[in-house]
């Protein structure tokens, strides 16, 4: 994912899963004005199916992002 600020600070920010659950919050340091990525890893549970994921940023202010993923099972 990318986070993106519009000054300096201090974002916490964490994955969510449909299977999973949340995952580990995590910080990251903006020393100015920018976009950077940040990414995390879960092994999910194969069962066939649609599900999303979520970006989501807890602090300084609360948003999120999510997309979806398809597992197929032969």
């Amino acid at each position: 994912g990318s986070i993106e600020t519009n000054g300096p600070g201090i974002v916490e920010w964490r994955f969510g899963t449909e299977q999973a659950g949340p995952l580990t919050t995590k910080s990251i340091t903006f020393d100015a004005a920018d976009a950077k990525s940040v990414s995390d890893s879960f092994v999910p549970t194969l069962t066939a199916g649609n599900y999303w994921v979520k970006l989501i940023v807890t602090s300084p202010n609360g948003k999120n992002a999510e997309s979806n993923y398809k597992i197929e099972c032969p």
